[in-house]
């Protein structure tokens, strides 16, 4: 998409400021980490390049309203396939870290188990190889649509557009937009509590871990006009996230290796002839998957524990009094609208402004209380 192509926006100027800080800090994170994503050189860079890719999307929900309707539907779609392509690669990164680990800490008298986990290691990082084309082919196709240069030469140029004014984000409008968002994020996340009646509800826990991540982003997409009112909230979704989260892994790793065990008796059978030599990776097999069901078990009962004590001390009713005292202090009119309209020498100048700063499109590498 052409910088030319994007047509009269209107909106709060508050609210697209808040949209447009928020927005660059990702791309500028997204673009110093896609870089080492490709080149496969730090697991680090591709899980980075993912969240940002994530938060990305999540503010393209946040703020739709500030940007034209076709053009925020592109840019969620093609940032979609850049989470996906990640997605299965950073999975199999923290398999094998945490296999690598596993390794490490056996004791002299568990070496029969080396051999099965050693296997799934094998496997692992074989499987992880064969992900990084799809990152390299993604992140090519990205390139060669210059979604990420467009998507900053829009907020260069709504910034451009308000140079010479204030808006101020902390107004009465903001803080609706933003305590409308982080409720219903909330309230997304408390309705799933029910699912932590029943332990092996594993749908209704991976349900859960899916409102967490998403009102945590939410949060900290509009972080910035409630100043520290929201950081230990933030923390402690955080938390909630990682909690359920490790939960989940162990979810997968459990009904994977079931998977794996099935599919290597296979290929056993037709190297050998015979399933003999499958046995002496069988209880390294047995053993993972055991860690990890008593992990989940543990896991789960400290997630319940910690969800009754903020249950216990009104914790998300201290959160919503948090947003509702932070609209009443600033209840004051918010500006009006921006208007962007395209093919003016301003325009032009912001357009110079981008190339100069490293987003052309050619060279656009761009991938507790709650007090």
């Amino acid at each position: 998409m052409d910088v030319e192509d994007i047509l009269m926006v209107l909106a709060d100027k508050s609210y697209q400021l808040l949209a447009c800080h928020y927005i660059d800090s990702q791309l500028k994170k997204l673009s110093q980490e896609i870089i080492g994503a490709r080149e496969a050189s730090d697991v680090e860079c591709v899980h980075q390049s993912r969240v940002a890719s994530r938060r990305l999307r999540a503010a393209f929900g946040v703020f739709e309203i500030c940007f034209p309707a076709k053009v925020i539907k592109k840019w969620r779609d093609e940032i979609k396939e850049l989470t996906k392509a990640f997605g299965p690669a950073r999975d199999a990164d923290v398999h094998i870290e945490f296999l690598n680990k596993t390794l490490s800490g056996l004791g002299s008298d568990e070496k029969t188990f080396q051999p099965g986990i050693k296997r799934l290691l094998l496997r692992t990082k074989q499987h992880r190889e064969k992900l990084q084309d799809k990152i390299i082919k993604t992140i090519n196709r990205l390139e060669s649509r210059a979604i990420l240069a467009d998507i900053h030469s829009v907020v260069e140029r709504i910034i451009f557009c308000m140079s010479g004014e204030e808006p101020d984000l902390k107004n009465e409008y903001v803080f609706s937009q933003t305590s409308g968002h982080i409720r219903n994020r909330l309230i997304d996340m408390i309705s799933c509590q029910n699912c932590l009646e029943n332990k092996d509800d594993k749908t209704g826990h991976h349900q859960m871990r899916i409102a967490a991540k998403r009102l945590r982003y939410t949060m900290e997409i509009c972080r910035e006009p409630y100043g520290e009112r929201l950081d230990n909230a933030i923390k402690v979704v955080k938390n909630i996230q990682t909690i359920l989260g490790d939960i989940h892994d162990c979810d997968v790793w459990v009904d994977y290796i079931d998977h794996f065990m099935q599919e290597e008796l296979r290929r056993t059978k037709e190297y050998f002839g015979n399933e003999k030599p499958y046995y002496l990776l069988y209880k390294g097999f047995g053993y993972l998957q055991q860690e990890r069901q008593q992990t989940r078990q543990c896991l789960f009962e400290i997630f319940v524990r910690y969800w009754k004590r903020l249950n216990r001390h009104k914790f998300w009713e201290t959160l919503e009094l948090n947003l509702q005292s932070s609209q009443a202090e600033y209840e004051k009119p918010g500006f009006k609208i921006v208007e962007i309209r395209k093919g003016n020498s301003s325009e032009r100048a912001i357009e110079k402004n981008i190339v100069n700063r490293g987003y052309s499109r050619k060279s656009s590498g761009i991938e507790g209380s709650s007090q």
